[in-house]
């Protein structure tokens, strides 16, 4: 009996000649997986211009990371910031990418309101931050960390379901009628 050989059986990691189109872009998802790329597909105007507020907001909301970790070690350097302003800035600056990502992306519905229970979580943490110790900073701390939670278990229950681990059908009965 002959071997099969899997390569037989696995679209080409390629496009075919028929589907070629060059690209301009050095690295597309959609050429790297076979698919053939569209003109109508490539990005449109308002989607460059929000491809470019998440990159800047992102490269951002990194460079005030660096300078919160900074801020926190004995050489510090004078920034001049109010303490609660280095600490908030990271948090609201990817906050605010992760909305306007969404609006790039277009996600599913529950994609998206995953997401923007992400975003509003790291955005009210951000706000959190600058407000002074007060009961209302309590309650927005609290409904912060219900926002993570909530996100979280999404995540580990949608894995769990995608994997398998969770069926999808009722349970059933036993044939002994138990």
């Amino acid at each position: 009996m002959r071997r099969r050989d899997w390569r037989l059986d696995t679209p080409p990691l390629y496009p075919t000649s028929e589907q070629w189109v060059p690209l301009r872009e050095p690295f597309n998802l959609t050429a790297a997986t076979g698919f053939a790329i569209k003109w109508r597909d490539r990005l449109s105007g308002m989607n460059r211009v929000l491809r470019l507020l998440t990159t800047v907001l992102v490269v951002t909301a990194l460079g005030s990371t660096f300078i919160l970790l900074m801020s926190d070690m004995k050489t510090r350097p004078s920034f001049g910031i109010p303490a609660a302003a280095i600490s908030a800035a990271p948090l609201l600056l990817i906050g605010a990418s992760c909305l306007v990502f969404q609006a790039m992306l277009r996600p599913r519905w529950t994609e998206l309101v995953k997401n923007m229970i992400l975003a509003a979580a790291f955005l009210l943490w951000g706000v959190v931050q600058l407000m002074e110790q007060s009961a209302l900073s309590k309650i927005l701390g609290d409904v912060v960390i219900a926002l993570y939670v909530l996100d979280l278990a999404w995540v580990i229950l949608a894995g769990m379901y995608s994997t398998g681990i969770i069926r999808a059908s009722s349970p059933t009965r036993d044939s002994s009628g138990g």
